[in-house]
């Protein structure tokens, strides 16, 4: 995806009236600042951590500046064994039920809001665009209520070379899509109509989250710098309202 043919996300403050109507146009808010940063730092030290004593990391570089330690991407398996260490992690855990979060999801789905057990830190390594999730919706992974929002939030600065998250602004208004797998990646998801400027995106601070519905349609991109990215993605859903077991459980349990 060429990044300089995206618009840009319109943002808003997580105090802003009418986020409930933005999200119904947009399918997507952009909430800067929404998390404290001291926090978004705490979990990306926990998570950098378990990756440098899992021989990720270049050992030579402090463990905050996540500097892969080149080579090839780590096999599957010890991709399970990391993320079951990450899943134990409370600064990790924790970052999930922040007031600004419930306060926004409460803004959407009312007062009784349920968090999904199953909270996944996504760790992308440089130059793995197999491991890359394209065009999707959230519901056809989530499965249980259409209304679930995800709460996505990088741990670190966020630029074009470590990529992020897109979203195609409008696109929630339409039902399940079907997802087929892709060729070119590990991940099922939808066709792109090509159409570049349908998308948005913009750089990320470590604080800033995205939020939007399991029916909004969006794509990881590419990591093509030297450090791992790191990003959270956290969801919600009304208090009662079907929820598919697997995310009942933590990730990879």
């Amino acid at each position: 995806m060429d990044l300089d043919a995206t618009r840009p996300f319109a943002s808003s403050l997580p105090g802003d009236p009418g986020l409930a109507e933005r999200m119904a146009a947009d399918g997507y808010l952009c909430l800067r600042g929404l998390l404290d940063r001291d926090d978004v730092h705490s979990a990306r030290d926990a998570i950098a951590a378990v990756l440098a004593d899992e021989g990720v990391l270049a050992s030579a570089s402090p463990v905050g500046g996540l500097v892969f330690r080149g080579g090839s991407p780590p096999d599957r398996g010890l991709l399970e064994r990391a993320h079951r260490r990450l899943n134990a992690l409370d600064p990790f855990t924790r970052l999930a039920d922040v007031p600004a979060i419930g306060a926004v999801m409460r803004g959407l789905l009312g007062e009784a809001v349920t968090t999904h057990v199953r909270k996944i830190c996504r760790v992308k390594y440089p130059h793995d665009t197999y491991d890359i999730v394209g065009p999707h919706q959230d519901f056809w992974y989530v499965k249980g209520a259409e209304e679930t929002y995800t709460c996505w939030a990088p741990l670190t600065d966020t630029d074009a070379e470590l990529g992020g998250l897109a979203v195609r602004p409008g696109s929630l208004g339409g039902a399940p899509m079907p997802h087929a797998q892709r060729a070119d990646s590990r991940f099922h998801g939808v066709d792109d109509d090509g159409d570049e400027g349908a998308w948005a995106w913009s750089p990320m601070r470590a604080g800033d989250a995205l939020v939007f519905h399991s029916l909004t349609v969006h794509a990881g991109l590419p990591n093509s710098s030297a450090h791992v990215r790191l990003s959270v993605d956290y969801r919600y859903q009304r208090a009662g309202a079907p929820m598919d077991p697997s995310h009942t459980r933590p990730h990879f349990d």
